[in-house]
């Protein structure tokens, strides 16, 4: 049931999304934003300390890329507590997508033209 849900995210998601982020908080090339959430859950049977954070509790993390209206677009929900959201990111199937390039995520367009650089350099000598 999760791709009725929570489609894969396309290449044109991705676009949609770095234009809101550039028209509401002018960051362009954002194509979404990430973090992880810690959910409390019962310890494990024979977890170890795997699964104990930081927060002095046991958990798991969501991790997910959401838009600037903060919808989904890409959840990795496993990671155990006790890891950073780096290395979480890292090892989930989000991560090493991403990472190799098989995350449908448009490719990469320049900062700014030059007609941009320079009227932010000719107002910056005022």
């Amino acid at each position: 049931m999760g791709p009725m849900f929570l489609p894969e995210p396309t290449t044109a998601i991705f676009e949609e999304s770095s234009s809101g982020f550039y028209e509401k908080c002018q960051f362009p090339n954002c194509i979404g934003s990430i973090d992880g959430k810690h959910v409390t859950i019962k310890c494990p049977d024979n977890s170890g300390s795997r699964n104990f954070c930081y927060l002095k509790k046991f958990s798991l993390v969501l991790m997910a890329i959401v838009d600037p209206d903060y919808k989904l677009i890409c959840v990795d929900v496993g990671g155990y507590g006790q890891n950073s959201d780096g290395g979480i990111l890292e090892e989930s199937a989000m991560g090493k997508r991403l990472e190799a390039g098989t995350l449908n995520v448009p490719k990469g367009v320049p900062l700014c033209d030059n007609d941009y650089l320079s009227s932010f350099h000719s107002e910056s000598k005022k």
